[in-house]
């Protein structure tokens, strides 16, 4: 996997423009990783959080569902003999998280993709991290642009956070500005994007 130099752009403008007067805690890079969500989860501390959001890559197994998963740092081969995760935050251990999270954002690609099965309805991303407590979950639909998502992410938490709004409707809001826009108009860049609750 490529690096994404969009999502430490897109931490930033969160940090630095967006949750300014709220309680702000971030990993990066090397500390992005999926053993240090787990131990978040095991130690109870990612159940404190209200908004969990993962600006990373996202993959979709398509042959077998449960496979589709979150990407952590793990993955780039950095943390080898640090940490012995795989990187890949698959739907099992998606679920078996604790939050108690208000949103989940997943901004990586794919994060919304699903199977249905008879019996028991959609396997995906979306229903894993409800499952494990979120309330909310914002997923992609298919690979997105680096840019234009740290952009979309960008204003629709600035929304939420500084406008007062629900997260449905700054959704609705940022797709509208993002339609009416040049640069961003083309539903590549924003139709993605889907909010379960």
């Amino acid at each position: 996997m490529k690096d994404l130099p969009g999502t430490l752009t897109e931490v930033n403008a969160l940090r630095d423009g967006v949750f300014t007067s709220v309680g702000y805690d971030e990993r990066v890079q090397r500390k992005a990783s999926e053993s240090e969500i787990k131990q978040l989860s095991a130690s109870g501390k990612l159940k404190e959080y209200s908004i969990v959001h993962l600006a990373c890559h996202g993959y979709f197994d398509k042959n077998k569902a449960e496979n589709s998963s979150v990407l952590f740092s793990e993955v780039s081969g950095r943390l080898t003999g640090i940490s012995r995760e795989d990187g890949y935050l698959t739907i099992p251990e998606t679920a078996l998280l604790n939050l108690d999270a208000d949103m989940v954002c997943l901004s990586a690609c794919n994060t919304g993709k699903g199977d249905v099965r008879k019996g028991d309805g959609m396997v995906g991303l979306p229903r894993a991290f409800m499952v494990a407590g979120a309330k909310r979950v914002g997923v992609s639909l298919w690979s997105i642009d680096d840019e234009a998502t740290a952009e979309f992410m960008t204003r629709m938490y600035r929304k939420v956070e500084k406008e007062g709004k629900s997260y449905s409707q700054a959704y609705r809001e940022v797709k509208a500005e993002f339609r009416a826009d040049a640069k961003w108009g083309h539903p590549y860049y924003w139709a993605a994007f889907v909010l379960y609750e």
